[in-house]
């Protein structure tokens, strides 16, 4: 009986201790500064900055590509039109951030320069960065679509 009686009382005593609370620190990611980053890059024309954004591994689908690393996606989707997009904006339908990726979904409008006429574009994206070893914020993945004018 002193053991059961004993060990009731120990049992009180451990689950009545206070357990000292972990803070975590949680360090969201800039999407602002990382969008403005990709805004800028394009709206300068700088394909080495452009490249600069995404991760050697990272996937990038649009409505004709699909392109499985970094250098797919430089030599098939940034030079061959980095020189004729300007004005590239967007705007946010969506955001998550955690401690080592984000997401972000939007819009986007671009002018297209054409030989003799500038076309103006738009579409939809998501894009998911990660945070390297070096603390950098990269783009591991980007699904990038046009909405493609309706006939009225």
């Amino acid at each position: 009986m002193k053991k059961v009686l004993f060990a009731l009382f120990l049992a009180g005593i451990l689950f009545s201790c206070k357990h000292p609370t972990t803070i975590v620190a949680v360090v969201k990611a800039p999407i602002d500064s990382l969008i403005d980053n990709y805004n800028k890059a394009w709206n300068t024309h700088d394909s080495a900055a452009i490249r600069n954004l995404f991760t050697d591994d990272a996937l990038l689908i649009d409505d004709e590509l699909i392109a499985k690393n970094g250098d797919e996606i430089s030599t098939k989707w940034i030079h061959p039109v980095y020189k004729a997009i300007s004005d590239l904006t967007s705007s946010k339908i969506k955001e998550w951030t955690s401690n080592d990726k984000a997401g972000f979904t939007g819009t986007w409008t671009i002018k297209i320069k054409m030989k003799k006429k500038t076309l103006n574009v738009k579409g939809t994206y998501t894009v998911v960065w990660t945070k390297n070893d070096k603390g950098e914020w990269k783009i591991l993945s980007a699904d990038l679509h046009t909405i493609m004018p309706t006939k009225k």
